[in-house]
């Protein structure tokens, strides 16, 4: 699979994934470099929430040996308490899941 593929694939497995999680404010994906190499995923809660982090680490685990081969990944997730997701969500980000 071509790293672009793996990238559309990524995104949309993300997408629809996180529609079961509703606490996920947002969500969305960056690269180190043009090659998109290395994918960073990153999601956006209002506070911390047991039960929605586990399942983002299930859903992490998943992707992350559903592409091993074509890409590596950083996962990073944000506790908002109160603060803009717009804030955190740089430009040239391709974005998973938009802020409520």
């Amino acid at each position: 699979m071509s790293r672009m593929n793996s990238w559309d694939a990524v995104q949309d497995k993300l997408t629809r994934e996180l529609g079961e999680l509703p606490a996920v404010r947002a969500a969305f994906l960056t690269a180190d470099d043009g090659r998109r190499r290395r994918i960073h995923f990153w999601t956006l809660l209002d506070q911390y929430d047991e039960p929605t982090e586990r399942r983002l680490v299930r859903l992490e685990s998943d992707v992350e040996h559903q592409f091993a081969q074509d890409v590596d990944f950083a996962f990073t997730t944000i506790h908002l308490k109160g603060r803009d997701p717009w804030e955190f969500i740089p430009r040239d980000a391709l974005i998973v899941k938009s802020p409520t």
